[in-house]
């Protein structure tokens, strides 16, 4: 959902189920949503307008194809179900069961989720949130920073674990493709199977038929019964082409299309220095061009609007760099930020319409 530039936005309070059922389909200007109060179900799209559950709203049905931006705050969701979506959900915001092929993007802060099963997917937990069981078919991209998962089972699968991001039990059929960091899973049982790749990784228990793959690293479960442990002494370096092909990175005349949050004043977060007009070339002052460098001495883009907002949330600029511009770490623990020597900025976008 975006403002029109040059538009005015407007925000409508709703309280009841009544309020919001009595809601039209489409909206003259852009309108934001915002639900504090107790309703029923919310199953409904919105034509130039947004919904946000925040203060003690609670819901106990999102469904259908409902997207919902942000839940925040100490607002409540019971059920999220069919292919409804949710963009954030933080604060101290509580989501019940997530199933279907329902989605969120963040959950982040010390949000909870109970239960996310089915073929549900949620892309990025982070900050203190938790969720309690991750089942069935469901996925989820990356875990990370202090989150903490108590049980994965079924045939769930995390693709990533980093940071000092925590797991109870991973169990049955349940995979995670990376473990980094100084990550910790207590107990790994029943034919699940984990790789890791980071020799601060701690495994406390592992049984039943469980397979651990250290990749590029050196590593052993404190107690194991029947593991099988699989040392591999190389791991394949990350790579521009791997970055690209990870996040779909959008290319025009041989340069990449990537993004930067940035202050109301076009200033970067991090310095206040380095200002992203649309329109300029901005250059790094202090490029280092070593590879194994991660953080620092560049220029910090991401593939997208949603990768920015994991760094910071501001207003976001649409860049386009070319490729012998470009330095991407081997072993990154941020996989979706590059470093730049130099980019040129096209112009201010809005969520949604990087593609635009």
């Amino acid at each position: 959902m975006i403002t029109p530039r040059g538009g005015t936005m407007q925000t409508i309070e709703i309280k009841t189920q009544a309020e919001f059922d009595a809601l039209p389909d489409t909206f003259q200007s852009y309108t934001k949503i915002r639900v504090t109060g107790k309703l029923q179900q919310i199953a409904r799209t919105f034509i130039n307008a947004e919904i946000n559950v925040s203060g003690s709203a609670s819901i106990q049905h999102v469904s259908g194809s409902a997207s919902i931006q942000d839940v925040s705050e100490s607002a409540s969701i019971q059920h999220v179900y069919g292919s409804a979506s949710i963009q954030d959900v933080s604060g101290s915001a509580s989501i019940q069961h997530v199933s279907g092929s329902a989605s969120i993007k963040h959950v982040y802060e010390s949000a909870s989720v109970q239960d996310v099963y089915g073929s549900a997917s949620i892309q990025h937990v982070y900050g203190s949130a938790s969720i309690q069981d991750v089942s069935g078919s469901a996925s989820i991209q990356d875990v990370s920073e202090s989150a903490s998962i108590q049980d994965v089972s079924g045939s769930a699968s995390i693709k990533r674990v980093y940071g000092s991001a925590s797991i109870k039990h991973v169990s049955e059929s349940a995979s995670i493709q990376d473990v980094s960091g100084s990550a910790s899973i207590q107990h790994v049982s029943m034919n699940a199977i984990i790789r890791i790749s980071g020799d601060s990784v701690q495994i406390s228990e592992a049984r039943q038929s469980v397979v651990l793959i250290y990749q590029g690293c050196q590593g052993q479960p404190q107690h194991q019964d029947d593991a099988v442990i699989v040392n591999r002494t190389k791991i394949a370096d990350f790579t521009l082409e791997i970055f690209i092909k990870t996040y779909d990175v959008q290319q025009a005349d041989g340069k990449l299309i990537l993004y930067k949050s940035v202050r109301d004043d076009y200033t970067d977060f991090y310095s206040g220095t380095v200002k992203y007009e649309p329109g300029t070339v901005v250059e790094c002052r202090d490029w280092d061009p070593s590879p194994d460098r991660e953080c620092g001495s560049g220029l910090h883009l991401s593939p997208s609007i949603e990768h920015c907002k994991r760094f910071r949330a501001g207003k976001y600029m649409r860049c386009e760099v070319a490729i012998a511009d470009i330095l991407v770490h081997k072993r990154p623990q941020y996989p979706y930020k590059v470093r730049c020597k130099r980019v040129f900025v096209v112009g201010e976008v809005h969520e949604n319409t990087e593609a635009a």
